[in-house]
């Protein structure tokens, strides 16, 4: 994923850890795989780890990986739409009593809309808007009051560059001839005959060095590869 994408998720979280209003609401990155436990204690005691001091009990906010999503699917690059998933959790008992957060999860969740449309996070991204849902109620947790809060950013990824596909083979009495693409001339071509995928990366695949024998009905497939570059599409045909 691109660099600038894979760092969304780390800097909503950061951005919300750096405002007041958030400063004792217990903050989860889910990115790695966390101990449920851990998210629990936080909605269910005031014992935190050293990682969550200074916070109170009963609410928390979960910043989920972020999701790619595109309409224009034809689009160079192509166009896609981030969508940025961030769940709030409430447990009342907890969170409303003495020492508890004392934020309700629908303020909660109003709060993070507010803080988060229309901020900027720089680089590809454009700023970040509300989804049409941008708040929706989780009744996936029991005994919790529970939203999703859901804002989006649309931008373009770079088109990657490719290699030039080769044109297909010359045929004489059943034997081929391949060029490389006028395009890339140093490219590698390489070549199957058993139907699977002719790259580098296949061991079947055979590189390209002379012109070579086939018998009738075989399917050849061709690809090519230059340095710098993603290898070309691939080329088939049926030679009789």
């Amino acid at each position: 994923m691109n660099p600038q994408i894979e760092q969304v998720q780390p800097d909503i979280f950061n951005k919300l850890a750096s405002e007041p209003y958030f400063a004792s609401i217990s903050l989860f990155l889910i990115r790695q795989e966390r101990y449920q436990s851990e998210i629990n204690e936080a909605l269910s005691s005031a014992t935190f780890d050293p990682g969550q001091s200074g916070k109170l009990p009963g609410a928390t906010i979960e910043v989920l990986m972020p999701v790619l999503k595109t309409n224009l699917v034809n689009a160079p690059g192509p166009v896609v739409t981030l969508e940025q998933r961030l769940t709030v959790k409430e447990n009342p008992t907890i969170n409303l009593a003495a020492g508890g957060v004392q934020l309700t999860a629908e303020e909660i969740a109003v709060e993070i809309l507010q803080t988060l449309h229309q901020f900027y996070l720089g680089g590809i991204c454009q700023a970040l808007y509300p989804a049409t849902e941008a708040i929706a109620p989780n009744h996936g947790f029991a005994g919790l009051v529970a939203y999703d809060v859901v804002l989006r950013a649309t931008f373009n990824l770079t088109p990657p560059v490719r290699t030039g596909c080769p044109l297909p083979p010359s045929e004489n009495s059943l034997t081929l001839t391949f060029g490389a693409p006028a395009s890339d001339p140093l490219a590698a071509v390489y070549t199957t005959q058993d139907g699977s995928f002719p790259g580098p990366g296949n061991p079947t695949a055979s590189l390209y060095a002379a012109p070579f024998a086939v018998a009738s009905g075989t399917v050849v497939r061709w690809a090519a590869y230059a340095s710098g570059k993603l290898g070309s599409s691939t080329g088939m045909a049926t030679i009789t």
